[in-house]
C-alpha cells in the first residue's frame, strides 16, 4: 500500500502528459543534422572524467595507471568535443552562447552552488565521521544547525 501511495501520481502524470502533449511527426531533417559526433565525444569524455575522479581515492590517485588513463582520455575527448563544437555547422552546445552575460553568470552561480552543496553534503559529514568520530544520528543533528540559517535566509528573501 505504501508503494501505491508513493507512486500514485505517476500514472496520472503519464496520462496527463500523453493527453496534453501536442502530436507532431518526427522531424527527420532535425534528426539528420544532429551533432552525433559531439554527443559521443561529450558523453564518453565526461563519463571517463567521472570514472577517473570517482576511482581517484580508491586506486591511489595518479599512482594508478587506470586513474591516469581515465582522466587523460576523458580530458582529451572533452577537448576534442570543444574543438568539434567550435567548428560544427549545427553544434550540440553553441559555445558562443556561453560567453553571453545572461548565460555565463547563471552558469557560474550554478557551479558555485554545486561545489558548496557538495561540501555540505559530502565533505562535512565525512569530516564529522572520520575526525570527530560522530555517528549518523549525531551528524544529522550537526547538519540541522547548518541548514537552519539557510532556511531562514531563503524565507526572509522571499518575504521582502
Amino acid at each position: 500500500m505504501d508503494l501505491l501511495a508513493e507512486h500514485g501520481a505517476d500514472p496520472m502524470m503519464m496520462l496527463l502528459a500523453a493527453v496534453a502533449m501536442p502530436r507532431r511527426p518526427v522531424d527527420r531533417e532535425l534528426l539528420r543534422r544532429t551533432d552525433w559526433v559531439g554527443i559521443v565525444y561529450a558523453g564518453v569524455g565526461f563519463g571517463l572524467l567521472y570514472a577517473g575522479l570517482d576511482q581517484y581515492n580508491r586506486l591511489d590517485g595518479f599512482n594508478s595507471g587506470v586513474v591516469t588513463g581515465l582522466l587523460l582520455a576523458g580530458g582529451l575527448l572533452v577537448i576534442a568535443f570543444l574543438v568539434h563544437e567550435a567548428c560544427a555547422e549545427y553544434p550540440l552546445i553553441p559555445l558562443r552562447v556561453l560567453v553571453q552575460p545572461n548565460i555565463a553568470v547563471p552558469a557560474l552561480l550554478f557551479s558555485i552552488y554545486g561545489f558548496g552543496t557538495a561540501a555540505t553534503a559530502f565533505v562535512l559529514p565525512d569530516y564529522l565521521t572520520r575526525i570527530q568520530g560522530l555517528r549518523a544520528l549525531q551528524i544529522s543533528d550537526a547538519l540541522n544547525w547548518i541548514a537552519l540559517p539557510q532556511f531562514v535566509l531563503v524565507r526572509s528573501s522571499c518575504c521582502c
